[in-house]
């Protein structure tokens, strides 16, 4: 409810509207919630598509952002190539790293996730690429044959 004789609003205004005590106005673009008080720091493909109202991206993630809408946690780059880690009679171990390997909050989002492994068989001769999920920054491929590679 706002005042008669100024038109200022006593209090907050609504969400996706401001500025402070007018009330009038949509929220600029990059801003929202209440008084538009809030900076869109979320990652979300293009600026004007933070939603004024809770700041929530309306469309697709800039990339290496997730997950949809939210658009606050980035993808975890692998650092190069798999390392070759254990071996066994009919299995492989490999292991990867992170780019920022030291940042233990992307480490902990990477082990949290799961990542397609590809392989091929050198004795395929069709050249069918294998695949496997792995959680975390190691993968075990099993069923190999002695001359698997």
């Amino acid at each position: 409810t706002c005042i008669k004789a100024n038109g200022w609003c006593p209090g907050d205004c609504m969400a996706g509207y401001g500025p402070e005590k007018e009330c009038i106005m949509r929220c600029s673009t990059g801003k929202w919630g209440v008084n538009c008080a809030e900076e869109c720091t979320r990652h979300c493909k293009t600026r004007d598509e933070c939603k004024r109202e809770d700041g929530v991206c309306s469309g697709d993630c800039e990339q290496n952002y997730y997950p949809k809408y939210i658009c606050n946690q980035e993808v975890p780059e692998i650092d190069g190539k798999p390392a070759f880690k254990s071996r066994g009679a009919d299995y492989i171990e490999i292991e990867w790293s992170l780019v920022d390997d030291k940042s233990t909050t992307k480490r902990n989002i990477a082990t949290n996730k799961t990542f397609r492994v590809e392989y091929k068989l050198s004795t395929d001769e069709d050249d069918n690429i294998e695949w496997i999920n792995s959680s975390g920054l190691m993968a075990r491929i099993d069923n190999l044959s002695k001359d698997s590679s």
